[in-house]
């Protein structure tokens, strides 16, 4: 189902679906990091499809856990850096980062990820690249030859250890600190929350 399909309806698919499958748990994940915005930051990165899941999982009535990886790839274009580092630094002090934990090849199951990306077309996810490259150590030429049809820019890029962190957070702690969601909560189009989200002040 597309999400363009309307909220309502996403969230009605994903409460069947839990109960069909009887589903105990639900965790979201997040490839950069626009997800833990609030609505006050400068810029927002793209989060009108992460806050529809987020509610509709919400909706649900099951315990949800949210994990963002990939989080500073956000902040090649789309998100300013200091806004990442300081929302990240400010769940962490009130106790709302659950967990995270640092990837490496080293890692069981890491190697595997590795191996199915890059049987994919690593050029048509900017996340998975970046991840991918910071686990195998490339430099800014090598992922320059990856992304050469998207015609992007990567010397401003960073390499970080951001990147291949996870993060794991309650669900519910994310999604009431975002400071519009009380205005998207009834609407059922995605334009429509689109169009709150870009124009909130906070």
């Amino acid at each position: 189902m597309a999400l363009d399909d309307g909220l309502v309806k996403y969230c009605e698919s994903l409460k069947e679906l839990v109960k069909q499958l009887n589903i105990e748990i639900i965790i979201l994940c997040d490839g950069g990091c626009d997800s833990i915005m609030t609505g006050i930051e400068k810029e927002l990165g793209t989060p009108v499809e992460d806050i529809m899941s987020m509610i509709a999982t919400f909706n649900s009535k099951v315990k949800s856990y949210l994990i963002t990886l990939g989080s500073t790839v956000d902040t090649f274009g789309e998100i300013d850096r200091n806004d990442f580092l300081k929302n990240i630094e400010e769940l962490e002090k009130k106790g709302l980062l659950l967990d995270k934990l640092n990837l490496t090849m080293e890692m069981d199951n890491v190697q595997k990820y590795v191996d199915v990306t890059e049987k994919c077309s690593l050029w048509r996810s900017m996340v998975n690249t970046s991840i991918v490259a910071k686990l195998k150590k490339m430099n800014n030429d090598d992922i320059r030859n990856i992304l050469i049809d998207r015609n992007i820019d990567t010397n401003s890029f960073i390499f970080d250890d951001y990147i291949t962190t996870c993060y794991l957070f309650n669900l519910n702690d994310i999604l009431f600190r975002i400071r519009y969601v009380h205005l998207i909560f009834n609407l059922d189009d995605s334009d429509g929350i689109d169009d709150v989200i870009m124009n909130y002040n906070g």
